[in-house]
């Protein structure tokens, strides 16, 4: 369960980062949605974020010079604020990004996903 944490220790972000297919992006938070296990969005050309996945999540779009879909695994609905600052620390996977640490740095809040530091393989 994604759950609202004290900042993560310096070693274990640099830890993280350091390992092949890490994310690591500054953007803003677009049209956050909550989806239940095999819940999703079904069209001829879905965003990635918001796509049929085997468990709950958070999609969202993160917008900076470019355009990222992100999955962030979560058990609980958490509040995120649409068309905010954030940080994304994850994973890079096949069109989406796993995210496991979503920072609003403005809110002074962190959100860790489960299993955080879990190696980005896949």
């Amino acid at each position: 369960m994604a759950s609202l944490v004290d900042a993560p220790k310096m070693d274990e972000l640099k830890k993280f980062a350091s390992q092949p297919g890490t994310f690591l992006q500054m953007g803003r938070v677009l049209y956050p949605r909550f989806f239940s296990k095999n819940d999703g969005l079904s069209s001829a050309n879905p965003w990635p974020a918001y796509a049929f996945h085997e468990y709950p999540r958070l999609g969202f779009l993160l917008l900076n010079q470019t355009n990222s879909s992100v999955v962030f695994p979560t058990k609980k609905i958490t509040e995120f604020p649409h068309a905010a600052d954030v940080i994304i620390l994850g994973c890079q996977r096949d069109g989406y990004v796993e995210a496991r640490w979503v920072a609003f740095p403005e809110l002074d809040s962190v959100y860790a996903s489960e299993q955080p530091s879990a190696a980005c393989s896949p």
